[in-house]
């Protein structure tokens, strides 16, 4: 009997991401795949595939989380619930079910990644502490692997009171709490001075009178010459992808708005940037000597030893991470932590994430049969 792959993902996943043709990728190996239909959950991110393929010997499923039992048996579920595990970590009733439902189902089943470990990642704030950890855990001879800003976890109230006073300098970014479950979770501003951000806050979140988040994330802002190195982790596979990022941003700036899933992914051709705006600018035209010379900047290495350290302390399989270097100083910060990314630009990805699953089914067989 063919060993069975349970995909728990969205629709979203699926069309807009690395795992975009996961299906045509699966003919390769058989021929013949049978497709199923497909049912709207009625979430607003959950268009699920109910629909099966072959992969070179595999089964793979993907999971419908609102049928009320799921007959398909699975040798390890792969899974991108994060909106979902947030809004059921909020109380929300629909969402609660359905990870009750994704519980019950991989009770006694191998999962890429384990929710608890998944769990750690949904609020910005958690997220930070875990890095803070890992940094004091990994500090040797008072060398630091990498860096985080600092930041601050106040209400609205607290802000304006400044509360932020000898915790985070300016300029600095505000965003919601959370980093999952909503599209507001990926609103967020540039605040180049203190004097700015209640208006900032206004506009993110209303009139003081108006409901809106309690608590607000502030983390101070590290110039780090417009260029963002996104890294990619499948098991023990690292990938690095360059991408345009914010310019530098002085306190003559005006505050500046953003959705954070549609910053640019690419640059221009070899095209200075010029603007007559006070408002900071994606550096999407920065030339190819820029460019070039940050990427020098990036010790490859420490990248690699960062991923490493990460997957073992968050016990994660999936994941990507942003990295800047510094201006001036060429300190790397880790940024934020996202589990299971879209591994846009990612080569060979479905290759690599098919050895992961080889290997995870194979280890845990191993277990199974020693016990």
């Amino acid at each position: 009997m063919s060993p069975t792959i349970v995909l728990a993902f969205t629709e979203n996943k699926h069309t807009k991401s690395g795992w975009a043709g996961f299906s045509e990728y699966a003919k390769y190996g058989l021929t013949d795949p049978q497709f199923g239909v497909l049912s709207y959950s009625g979430d607003q991110c959950a268009w699920l595939m109910a629909r099966s393929y072959r992969i070179q010997g595999y089964d793979v499923h993907i999971l419908n989380l609102d049928e009320s039992s799921h007959d398909a048996s699975a040798d390890i579920v792969i899974h991108k619930l994060t909106n979902i595990l947030d809004r059921a970590e909020d109380g929300d009733p629909k969402a609660v079910e359905q990870v009750q439902k994704f519980e019950s189902f991989v009770a006694n089943t191998p999962v890429l990644d384990p929710l608890p470990a998944v769990r750690r990642l949904l609020k910005r704030e958690r997220t930070m502490v875990l890095l803070q950890d890992i940094i004091q855990k990994t500090r040797k001879e008072n060398v630091t692997l990498f860096h985080i800003a600092p930041f601050a976890v106040l209400s609205r109230a607290e802000l304006l009171s400044q509360k932020y006073v000898n915790l985070v300098k300016f300029p600095a970014v505000i965003k919601h709490v959370t980093a999952a479950s909503s599209q507001a979770a990926h609103q967020m501003a540039i605040v180049p001075s203190s004097q700015q951000l209640n208006t900032a806050l206004t506009e993110l979140a209303g009139p003081p009178e108006s409901p809106s988040a309690d608590k607000w994330f502030l983390q101070e802002w590290v110039n780090h010459d417009g260029v963002i190195f996104k890294v990619f982790v499948v098991g023990d596979h690292v990938h690095t992808v360059v991408r345009p990022s914010l310019q530098n941003i002085t306190s003559g700036h005006g505050i500046f708005h953003f959705d954070s899933q549609k910053i640019p992914k690419s640059f221009a051709e070899d095209s200075a940037s010029h603007s007559n705006s006070n408002l900071p600018t994606f550096a999407t035209r920065l030339s190819s000597d820029a460019r070039k010379a940050k990427e020098l900047e990036l010790d490859t290495g420490r990248a690699h030893e960062i991923a490493r350290v990460l997957a073992k302390e968050l016990q994660l399989t999936l994941f990507g991470f942003d990295l800047i270097v510094e201006s001036g100083t060429g300190q790397h910060f880790v940024i934020d932590i996202n589990y299971c990314p879209g591994y846009d630009g990612v080569p060979n990805f479905h290759a690599k994430v098919l050895h992961v699953i080889q290997q995870k089914i194979q280890k845990d067989s191993k277990s199974a049969r020693r016990v």
